[in-house]
């Protein structure tokens, strides 16, 4: 005889190793986000919530030179979209990486957050040794964000110019 589901005193099916009367739950919805549906990501959303992004970070009014980037920078299908909007975002000037940064991961933060690393152990406890420890992972991470990173942003951004200065194939 085919086997029928199992159905609860309340209507509710009831998988075949379930106890009779249990009925199986729902997973519980969690904040308002489990709420919206889930839209499937393409690449035509994705390239339009990045223009709207682009749109709303928008230069100040009479400052030209953000839409001239976009002239200079349109979408080409043979170059990769990040590297059109790294281009739009750092212009035709100099490539200058803390203009791409927030406030708070400036140089100077930086150098402060970590001169105080190193200094606390010394001022809180009296711990020198503690101090001398960690000028070496800090002296790193300076060299890393301050000297490094900004010197390989600026390579990158001249390898990301030249794909719009060669010639194009028809």
């Amino acid at each position: 005889a085919p086997s029928t589901p199992r159905v609860s005193p309340r209507g509710a099916r009831v998988s075949s190793g379930a106890a009779p009367g249990s009925r199986r739950r729902r997973p519980r919805r969690r904040g308002a986000r489990a709420r919206r549906p889930n839209l499937p990501v393409t690449q035509q959303n994705h390239a339009a919530r990045r223009a709207l992004l682009l749109l709303l970070r928008a230069a100040p009014e009479g400052d030209d030179e953000y839409y001239s980037s976009w002239s200079k920078y349109p979408d080409d299908p043979n170059i990769p979209p990040e590297i059109t909007s790294l281009l739009r975002e750092v212009g035709d000037g100099d490539a200058d990486v803390w203009a791409t940064k927030p406030p708070w991961c400036q140089p100077w933060t930086i150098v402060m957050t970590g001169a105080m690393i190193v200094c606390a152990p010394t001022a809180v406890f009296g711990w020198k040794w503690a101090s001398a420890f960690l000028t070496l992972p800090i002296g790193a991470w300076w060299f890393a964000f301050l000297i490094a990173y900004p010197k390989q942003f600026r390579e990158y951004v001249e390898i990301a110019r030249g794909y719009y200065d060669r010639p194009r194939r028809e």
